[in-house]
């Protein structure tokens, strides 16, 4: 992650499945890579929150597509 910025008023996630929140202080930007049919391309996601002392990451699905990302879930590696 890089770009790293403390946001001026903390954001509060809720966790649908618990009912909790989580507090996100920061954002930033983080590189990764996608495979659209057998090309591999390299993209960039910015304005990631950060929650510290998360053990796993967090992905939104509505701010991915937000960005204009198609979102597609397949098992293949099974």
């Amino acid at each position: 992650m890089y770009n790293i910025k403390e946001l001026e008023v903390p954001i509060k996630i809720k966790v649908v499945k618990s009912g909790s929140y989580l507090i996100a202080g920061e954002r930033g930007d983080i590189k990764g890579t996608i495979w659209t049919g057998s090309q591999r391309k390299d993209i960039i996601v910015s304005d990631v929150l950060i929650v510290p002392n998360l053990e796993t990451n967090l992905i939104s699905v509505r701010k991915l597509k937000m960005k204009g990302f198609r979102v597609i879930f397949d098992d293949f590696m099974n």
